[in-house]
């Protein structure tokens, strides 16, 4: 049997691996980096301010 190490390390790098493709996902699926600047959306108009 592993021993404790070795069972946190890959715990983490079982971790990090799902946090990246949940990021990644999310970026294909937006368009965009969470808590960046969004990019300007040319497919919608801009809306017009009175």
């Amino acid at each position: 049997m592993a021993d404790a190490s070795s069972l946190v390390v890959s715990f983490g790098l079982v971790t990090l691996l799902a946090g990246a493709l949940t990021f990644g996902a999310g970026v294909l699926r937006t368009g965009r980096v969470p808590g960046g600047a969004a990019p300007a959306n040319r497919d919608e108009p801009a809306p017009i301010r009175p």
